[in-house]
C-alpha cells in the first residue's frame, strides 16, 4: 500500500464511514453456483455516494496486471491506494473485462470492510469445472469422464492449468500426463 505522508484525517473519516454501517445489498445470482453476491453496480451506488458525502473520493485504474484503487480526503489531500493482481486466464476482452470487474468489487469489498462472498470467481478465473459440493475430500478425476474432458478442454483452451484442476480433483499420475499434453 502507499500512502500521503500523512493519512490522520483521511483515517478519521474512513471510521464516519465505518459508523454509518453502510451496507452492500447482495443483488446478483451467480448461474453456476446459485449463490448470491453484491454486484460492482451494487458497491459504487451504495459505497462512493456514502464517500463522497464525508469527502473521499474513489478512483480506480487497471495498470497492467494489477487494478490501483486510490482514496482521497477532497479537503487535506491525503491519500492512499492499494494494488489488487489482475489475472486474466485467456486475452479475450470478456474475460478481461470480468476480472476487471472482479479486481474492482473485491478491493472495495476489502478497503472498506464491506460484507462480500466470493460467489462468483469463476466467472473472472474463466473455469468451467464443476464445483464441488461440501465435500472434504476432492473426488478423483477419471479419464474417460465427463469431468476429464471438460477439465482438459479448459487446459486446451487456456482457462484452467494442472493446478486448477488439482485444487479441484485428485488426480493419478496417469491423468496428470495425460492433462499436461493438452497444455502443450
Amino acid at each position: 500500500m502507499n500512502k500521503s505522508e500523512s493519512t490522520k484525517n483521511l483515517a478519521a473519516k474512513l471510521i464516519k464511514f465505518q459508523q454509518e454501517n453502510v451496507t452492500v445489498v447482495k443483488d446478483s445470482t451467480n448461474p453456476f453456483h446459485k449463490n448470491k453476491y453484491a454486484s460492482l453496480s451494487a458497491y459504487l451506488s451504495t459505497v462512493i455516494p456514502a464517500l463522497n458525502k464525508i469527502g473521499v473520493s474513489v478512483a480506480q485504474f487497471p495498470m497492467g496486471s494489477v487494478l490501483v484503487t486510490h482514496v482521497e480526503d477532497v479537503d487535506s489531500g491525503e491519500w492512499m491506494q492499494g494494488e489488487y493482481p489482475i489475472i486474466v486466464a485467456g486475452q479475450k476482452p470478456q474475460e478481461i473485462a470480468s476480472q476487471i470487474t472482479y479486481a474492482r468489487r473485491y478491493s472495495l469489498s476489502g478497503i472498506f470492510m464491506q460484507d462480500a462472498e466470493d460467489d462468483d470467481g469463476n466467472a473472472s478465473s474463466g473455469l468451467t469445472l464443476p464445483p464441488i459440493k461440501n465435500n472434504d475430500k476432492n473426488p478423483w478425476l477419471n479419464k474417460g469422464t465427463k469431468e476429464f474432458n471438460d477439465a482438459a478442454n479448459a487446459i486446451k483452451a487456456g482457462k484452467a492449468t494442472i493446478e486448477d484442476v488439482n485444487k479441484r480433483y485428485n488426480l493419478s499420475k496417469e491423468v496428470m500426463g495425460l492433462l499436461s499434453e493438452q497444455s502443450k
